[in-house]
This record gives structure tokens, C-alpha cells and sequence, in this order.
């Protein structure tokens, strides 16, 4: 048994062995993350998110995916579009959303949301109510923000 770890041709194996398993876990990886953050899927999550408030959310088709520090999902130039209007009401430069690990497997937590150069009209209407209040309302899939 000694002299086998002592041979070259095991070791040969072994890395050559070990680097095809390790670029195999990694394409495996690339294609799961690109699959889970596809931009259909996130456009039909988003499309969920303010269903029944008249806006529409659109984003740019860059869309960043990473696995590291956790799944991560970033977003260009994002757009909430005023009810039954095409004008903005809310433009983000860039959204990265990251989620627990967790949240792949059960449930919904987002870790963390950062937001830049972002750019919302928020008026306040006659009733008191203020222009993106109706965002806030729980509709669709309910998302835990830690």
C-alpha cells in the first residue's frame, strides 16, 4: 500500500483524475446557476412581484450571476413602470439581490439587496396614500428579507 503512494503513476491519476472532476463539478455549477437565473424565469418573478398594481418591471438581458460569497443575481438597468403607464417610476442603475443558501432548497430568503444609482418618483396623492405604496403589499411568492 505504501509503495502505491509512493508511485508516480498514481499520482499522474490522481491529478488528472481529480482535475476532471473538479472542472466537471464546475460546468455542472456554471449550468445549474445560468438554469436557476434564467432571465424567463426572473422575468416571471418579477412580473408575480407587482401583478395587479398595473406596472410592469423590465430589465436589461446582461443579467450577472455568482455562486460566491452566496447566489447572487445581478440586475442592470432595472425599471418599475408607473400603473398602466410606460413612464418610469423607479430606474436602479444595477440590483444585485443575493440569496441564502438555504433559499435554493426551501423557501425564499434574500441575505442581501443593494441597490445603485437609483432613481424613484415618489408623490404623495390626495388620499394620503403615497405612489409606491401599492409595491409593498404581499402578492405572489412572499420573499423573507434577513
Amino acid at each position: 500500500m505504501i509503495r502505491l503512494f509512493q508511485s508516480g503513476k498514481f499520482w499522474l491519476r490522481f491529478a488528472v483524475y481529480g482535475t476532471l472532476a473538479a472542472a466537471a463539478a464546475a460546468f455542472g455549477l456554471y449550468f445549474l446557476l445560468h438554469h436557476l437565473f434564467d432571465g424567463r424565469r426572473i422575468q416571471a418573478l418579477a412580473d408575480d412581484a407587482v401583478r395587479g398594481t398595473g406596472r410592469t418591471v423590465r430589465f436589461s438581458t446582461d443579467i450577472g450571476r455568482s455562486w460566491l460569497p452566496r447566489p447572487t443575481l445581478t440586475l442592470r438597468d432595472v425599471a418599475v413602470s408607473k400603473p398602466n403607464s410606460r413612464a418610469d417610476a423607479v430606474h436602479i442603475g444595477e440590483m444585485r439581490i443575493g440569496l441564502s443558501w438555504r433559499s435554493l432548497w426551501n423557501g425564499a430568503e434574500i441575505e442581501k439587496w443593494v441597490l445603485q444609482n437609483a432613481d424613484a418618483e415618489l408623490t404623495r396623492r390626495a388620499d394620503g396614500s403615497w405612489s409606491l405604496q401599492d409595491l409593498w403589499q404581499p402578492r405572489g411568492r412572499t420573499w423573507h428579507v434577513n
